[in-house]
């Protein structure tokens, strides 16, 4: 494996179009897949593995800010995480109802069994690279539908019938996403949600807008939420670390977003944004043709990205 990121250099937060180049797209596939498949089976070995429903960074509302979403129990054990996806759905909750969601990068499940349970959702399908995840989410979540194994670029579900599409913290991990927008917009049935939500580096944010306006989104929100997610690691990062284990590689500091990792470097040293992309699927009919929609140039940054954070976040069996 080729190490792009340097925890202790300034610049590491920030690759270049060339770093990664050489790996393939299957070869960074299978990087995510074996580090996921590893935490798993770390978070297997702990006390708290029947917890831990969610992969993502969590969100804390500012002083002023309102939290939105159903009030959770004070023992509900991830509730900066449901907070995020309460942010990211905000005022689609009534059309969430009695909705068949599908989630692209699921994880262990804890979305989906939040909008079946609390938000009404008819049936959430999530649909996750690693088999470990998509094993736990089908114990221990109820979606009202289920999990699938599957690619993000290559989705297992019939065109037109999802009400929304639902993504955080997953797509930056694609190497080709232009592939995984145009999945979205192949299954959402006209005027369905798309409810993205990721950490995106500023210079490449600007083509995802023309790109998903070109295959038929519309924009609804575009917001930058980065102080709020790092407020939420500064909460919780070091807990999350603990539950982990005290032992373990470097990666791990990584995977809660600890401060000092590289992670945290990027959500703080204004290169990258953690970003609300709310869309709407149009009457249009998605863009169809061959030709990339993306240039070279930005496909080779849209791929190095995704080299670089399989780098940051690789776990294996000898770490």
């Amino acid at each position: 494996m080729s190490a792009t990121a340097d925890p202790g250099s300034a610049a590491s937060s920030t690759p270049r179009a060339e770093d990664g180049a050489e790996r393939s797209a299957a070869d960074i596939r299978a990087d995510y897949r074996t580090s996921f498949d590893e935490l798993n089976r770390r978070l297997a070995t702990t006390k708290l593995d029947r917890h831990v429903r969610f992969f993502n960074f969590g969100y804390v509302p500012l002083p002023g800010e309102v939290a939105l979403g159903p009030t959770l129990s004070r023992a509900f054990p991830n509730p900066d995480s449901a907070q995020l996806l309460f942010q990211l759905i905000a005022d689609a909750d009534a059309e969430l109802h009695d909705a068949l969601v599908v989630e692209v990068g699921s994880g262990r499940g804890g979305n989906l069994g939040l909008l079946h349970d609390l938000v009404g959702a008819r049936a959430g399908i999530g649909v996750d690279l690693t088999f470990a995840s998509v094993a736990f989410a089908s114990q221990a979540i109820n979606s009202g539908g289920g999990f699938v194994q599957g690619d993000a670029e290559v989705l297992p579900i019939a065109s037109g019938v999802a009400d929304a599409a639902l993504n955080i913290e997953s797509a930056g991990c694609y190497p080709n996403i232009e592939q995984f927008f145009r999945e979205v917009a192949r299954i959402l049935r006209p005027g369905g949600w798309f409810l993205y939500a990721d950490l995106i580096h500023h210079g490449i944010l600007p083509a995802y807008r023309r790109v998903l306006d070109q295959l038929g989104f519309a924009l609804v929100t575009d917001r930058d939420i980065t102080a709020n997610v790092l407020a939420s690691r500064e909460r919780r990062a070091d807990r999350e670390r603990l539950a982990l284990g005290e032992a373990g590689p470097d990666a791990l500091a990584e995977w809660v977003g600890q401060g000092g990792s590289v992670l945290h470097g990027a959500l703080g040293d204004g290169a990258w944004a953690y970003q609300i992309l709310r869309l709407r699927r149009t009457d249009a009919s998605p863009y169809a043709g061959e030709a990339p929609l993306f240039s070279a140039e930005e496909q080779a940054t849209i791929h190095a990205n995704s080299a670089f954070w399989a780098d940051v976040l690789h776990l294996d069996a000898s770490s």
